[in-house]
């Protein structure tokens, strides 16, 4: 009986690990900082390797630049939520440089003001951190104007 015992509970313990392998394929698919839910950390050659990098939530924003604006902006959720959307529109507008697109960011960068601007500024650096999002973004706002609020 003893044995049996053993075995039934070594195979309940083998059933429980295959079963959490088997439910986040072998990753932790919960990640939080400052309290807000953001992708893990994505592979840096993987991230490198397109002008849209890893974006694992399909938001369009990278997943690195998701973790940094929680951690650069995550205990002040309005200028988090700015500095989300200033994020969306630079990578749409690098991405996809219409005038509309790129109008959209330039907008938002001329109604920010000059502290905020500075904050936001850690967006824009990790957002092209690449030569060739660096390029993208010479392209998509080459010439662009800087219009009213």
């Amino acid at each position: 009986m003893k044995k049996y015992i053993k075995y039934v509970l070594g195979l309940l313990g083998l059933v429980v690990v295959l079963g959490l392998v088997a439910c986040s394929n072998g990753k932790d698919l919960s990640y939080t900082i400052n309290g807000i839910d953001v992708p893990p950390v994505p592979d840096a050659v993987k991230d490198a390797a397109s002008i849209g990098g890893v974006d694992t939530d399909g938001d369009i924003i990278r997943d690195k630049v998701e973790r940094m604006l929680a951690e650069e902006f995550g205990d002040d959720p309005e200028f988090y939520e700015q500095a989300k959307e200033y994020a969306l529109a630079e990578q749409v507008a690098i991405m996809d440089p219409t005038e509309e697109n790129v109008a959209d960011f330039t907008k938002l960068l001329s109604c920010a003001e000059d502290q905020t601007l500075d904050d936001l500024k850690k967006v824009t650096d990790t957002t092209i951190d690449t030569r060739d999002r660096e390029i993208a973004y010479g392209k998509a706002f080459a010439g662009a104007l800087l219009g009213g609020c």
